[in-house]
């Protein structure tokens, strides 16, 4: 073999040596460009989530403290259950409520299982609000009725407080192992 011949294999084999490292290089940087935009995609994923299930919970309050607040004057004050007590319980409760579906909604087009653990809390609240609105309506008709059982739901709403925060922590927690962040 001449060394013409010696030196176009030694040439061929550098080129073939140069052009996998450049495909291995470029193979690996494609790798790790999708690993970044997936993590990428799920960290705005999990943000969007804690940030609508935020929302709710933050509306869930308003309405579990209108209920309180309502309740806590049947118990101590029933006479200031009058008109104006109730209209602003009714303004507050229904200015909250879309805002708590709305938050839900789009936490569920996210996350359905983050959803299903928001969904009884929710749920329990506006149970809760049912039984006060028909007992604010009732007090025309039956005052001491109404009184007792707006002040049977301060019992409940009372509870519902103090399991609140404990519940928002544990649907954080959950949705946090669902979608770990790095």
């Amino acid at each position: 073999m001449n060394q013409a011949v010696v030196a176009l294999i030694g040439a061929a084999i550098g080129a073939l040596t140069v052009l996998a490292g450049s495909v291995i290089t470029n193979t690996v940087s494609l790798r790790n460009e999708r690993s970044r935009r997936k993590e990428a995609r799920l960290v705005a994923s999990t943000q969007a989530i804690r940030e609508h299930a935020a929302v709710a919970f933050a509306e869930i309050f308003v309405v579990q403290h209108a209920i309180n607040w309502i309740t806590w004057l049947a118990k101590h004050d029933p006479a200031a259950v009058d008109n104006t007590a109730i209209k602003a319980y009714d303004d507050e409760v229904h200015k909250s409520l879309p805002k708590v579906l709305g938050a839900m909604t789009i936490v569920a087009s996210l996350d359905l299982s983050v959803y299903d653990k928001l969904l009884p809390v929710y749920e329990y609240i506006y149970r809760l609000d049912d039984r006060v609105a028909i007992a604010l309506r009732g007090l025309t008709a039956n005052r001491e009725q109404a009184v007792r059982e707006l002040q049977d739901c301060l019992t409940e709403i009372t509870q519902i407080e103090r399991r609140l925060p404990r519940q928002v922590a544990d649907i954080m927690t959950m949705e946090a192992r669902l979608r770990p962040c790095k």
